[in-house]
């Protein structure tokens, strides 16, 4: 992800999957305050939420289709997910300048 200030890279790749929170953080080259846009928000939330139905969802997807399904199998599924999401914040997401007021 770039800043918009310089145009350089703000965020390192290992800075960015283990940072959580979507609090403002400086660029790591102008030390200017950012915050991520509404897409990589938007793409966390929805994948939080999949993942939450998917798990609670275990028992009446077996009933239906009448497969068994591991938690391995789940576990993995979201982590597909959830890499994917990763990689679509990461090319398509975009930072914003925090207003100071």
């Amino acid at each position: 992800m770039k800043c918009p200030k310089c145009n350089k890279q703000a965020i390192s790749r290992f800075r960015f999957i283990i940072k959580i929170s979507f609090k403002p953080f400086t660029c790591q080259n102008c030390g200017t305050l950012l915050k991520f846009g509404k897409l990589p928000r938007r793409i966390f939330y929805t994948i939080m939420i999949i993942a939450f139905l998917f798990g609670f969802s275990k028992r009446r997807i077996e009933d239906i289709f009448d497969i068994n399904i591991s938690w391995l199998f789940i576990l993995i599924t979201v982590i597909v997910i959830a890499i994917i999401a990763d990689i679509i914040i990461w090319r398509y997401g975009k930072l914003e300048k925090v207003e100071e007021s």
